[in-house]
């Protein structure tokens, strides 16, 4: 949901647009007061190297939610090739998640499911791809991040723990000049992942 904030989370793509090193620190708390209630907190950073068309990225993430905590860290290696009008980069990013799932805080049916006495660490490779072209005043980017589609922990035949899914995201935004004060800039973010629901964000 914050994303215009950090294209840089969602497409690997965004490292070195900025033509300058850029760094966002962001943190987000949903749902105050509740047990369990979704906690976020992220820092990226990302730079152009001088008179090169490459630039590299670091990305940090740390995911509360319920009885799971995941941390990741993350390089980003993106190539930048001029177009008649405007970029396109092209990235690929890869680093580890951390999973860790609290099974003392979850409450089972029975005492002796085999869900509870599973190993509640997992380390989970991920990798992402992007391309994202920009001008002055345009943007579009696609991305497919966590390409190994990362499935560990306990399995039978009645459960299966998900580490991470594999997604596709889809972004483009424009900015209108309205004045020399005031610029209007719509965009819109599509998301899906596997097993679930289109998710559309439009945003202005």
């Amino acid at each position: 949901s914050q994303y215009m904030f950090n294209m840089f989370s969602i497409n690997p793509a965004y490292a070195g647009s900025r033509q300058s090193a850029s760094g966002v620190l962001l943190y987000r708390d949903q749902w105050v007061g509740m047990r369990g209630s979704p906690k976020v907190q992220s820092f990226s950073f990302h730079t152009p190297v001088t008179a090169k068309r490459t630039a590299f990225g670091l990305n940090m993430v740390k995911d509360h939610l319920g009885p799971s905590r995941k941390l990741g860290i993350f390089g980003t290696y993106a190539y930048h090739l001029p177009m008649p009008v405007g970029k396109l980069s092209m990235s690929l990013r890869g680093g580890v998640y951390r999973y860790r799932l609290f099974s003392d805080r979850l409450d089972f049916k029975e005492s002796s499911d085999p869900a509870g006495d599973v190993d509640n660490i997992f380390m989970i490779p991920a990798f992402d791809f992007g391309l994202y072209y920009y001008t002055q005043s345009f943007y579009a980017g696609i991305s497919a991040l966590h390409l190994t589609n990362d499935q560990s922990g306990f399995k039978n035949d009645d459960y299966v723990f998900t580490g991470i899914l594999r997604q596709f995201i889809a972004v483009a935004g424009k900015a209108f000049v309205l004045s020399d004060y005031l610029v209007f800039k719509p965009s819109c973010n599509l998301r899906y992942a596997s097993g679930q629901p289109l998710n559309a964000d439009l945003n202005m």
